[in-house]
């Protein structure tokens, strides 16, 4: 229960902080902070299914967070300096190629040979930032990429007359990409303890 509380509080002070000081950079940063010490803590004891959970719990409240303040800020209800679009990076180029897609069908989206290096490009960065930074920034990397995806719901649900269930799961995709992605970094971390602990036996003999 505590973790639940840790989460939702860490959830809305990021988002809100993010929102009051505009610096685009300092939202993912933020965001990833929240769940970072329970994956570390969870993984560092081997728990490997409560760290699958615990995160896909964090995706699920960070996205919530970031379409209400998205929606809020875009509406004139958030007291933040700077809208949604100069916070969120690539939150409105990204939404601008989605809702061009969607009314002509032209984009990426719709080509399997320009869709699938893009996402294949972004899952090789993350895997490889999974092992060199033990997850820190690959987590600031998949943060980002969750930001923008729910901006990019937040404006579809606002110009859509009859919202697309679509964009939803779209977004629960990402969430769920995200933490298979987990398994990365508990690769990472073990692949870590492992070495730690080999370079300790040479040392003691």
């Amino acid at each position: 229960m505590m973790i639940v509380i840790f989460f939702i509080v860490g959830v809305i002070l990021s988002t809100t902080a993010s929102f009051i000081f505009g610096i685009p950079w300092l939202m993912p940063i933020l965001g990833a902070a929240v769940p970072y010490p329970i994956l570390f803590l969870k993984v560092r004891r081997q728990q490997y299914k409560s760290a699958f959970w615990w995160m896909l719990l964090w995706g699920v409240l960070q996205s919530i967070a970031v379409i209400v303040a998205t929606a809020m800020s875009t509406t004139g209800y958030a007291y933040a300096p700077q809208t949604a679009a100069k916070n969120i990076l690539r939150g409105q180029s990204y939404t601008m190629e989605m809702l061009h897609w969607i009314r002509t069908g032209e984009g990426s989206e719709g080509s399997l040979n320009l869709f699938l290096p893009d996402h294949l490009l972004h899952y090789g960065i993350f895997c490889i930032l999974c092992i060199v930074t033990i997850s820190s920034i690959a987590l600031i990397f998949g943060t980002w990429m969750l930001n923008y995806m729910n901006f990019y719901v937040a404006e579809l649900v606002k110009v859509s007359t009859k919202p697309r269930f679509s964009s939803y799961f779209r977004v629960v995709s990402l969430v769920n990409s995200a933490d298979n992605r987990v398994y990365c970094n508990w690769g990472s971390f073990s692949c870590f303890r492992i070495k730690s602990s080999n370079s300790h036996q040479r040392r003691s003999s």
